[in-house]
C-alpha cells in the first residue's frame, strides 16, 4: 500500500511539473508574439545590459502594458525579464499602431482557424488522392 501511494505521489507531481513547463512555454511564445507586435508598431527596445538595470526591469510588472502619464504625454511600457531581458517603450501613436496591428493578426488567426475547419468538414477521400488532374 505504503508503494502505490508513493508511486502516486510521483505521478501527481510529474503531471504538475508538466503542466507548468507546458504554461511556462505558451507565456514565453505569447511575450515573444507580444514582443513582436510592439517592435513593428514602433517601440523601442531597450536591453537591460547592466546589472542594475536588470534588477530595475526584475521590479517591474513583467509581461504587461502598462500606461505611465508624463507631462509630454501618455507612454507604455513592456517588461520582460525572462524572455529577452528587455524593456520596450513606445508613445501613444505606437500603443494605436500595436492595437491595429494585434486586432489584423486576430482577424487572420480567426480567418486561418475557420478555413481549418471548413477543410476538416470535407470528405476529401472521396474524391481519391491528390492531384486529381
Amino acid at each position: 500500500m505504503g508503494t502505490r501511494l508513493a508511486a502516486l505521489v510521483l505521478l501527481a507531481a510529474a503531471v504538475t511539473v508538466i503542466g507548468s513547463s507546458c504554461a511556462h512555454s505558451r507565456e514565453m511564445k505569447r511575450s515573444a508574439e507580444i514582443r513582436q507586435l510592439l517592435s513593428a508598431a514602433g517601440f523601442t527596445t531597450k536591453l537591460a545590459d547592466t546589472p542594475e538595470k536588470m534588477e530595475r526591469l526584475r521590479a517591474m510588472e513583467q509581461r504587461t502594458i502598462l500606461a505611465h502619464s508624463l507631462d509630454s504625454g501618455v507612454y507604455y511600457t513592456y517588461a520582460d525579464a525572462e524572455g529577452c531581458g528587455c524593456l520596450l517603450a513606445g508613445d501613444e501613436k505606437a500603443f494605436q499602431e500595436f492595437n491595429r496591428l494585434a486586432i489584423e493578426r486576430q482577424i487572420a488567426e480567426d480567418y486561418r482557424r475557420a478555413a481549418e475547419a471548413r477543410e476538416r468538414s470535407m470528405d476529401w477521400g472521396f474524391w481519391g488522392p491528390w492531384p486529381w488532374w
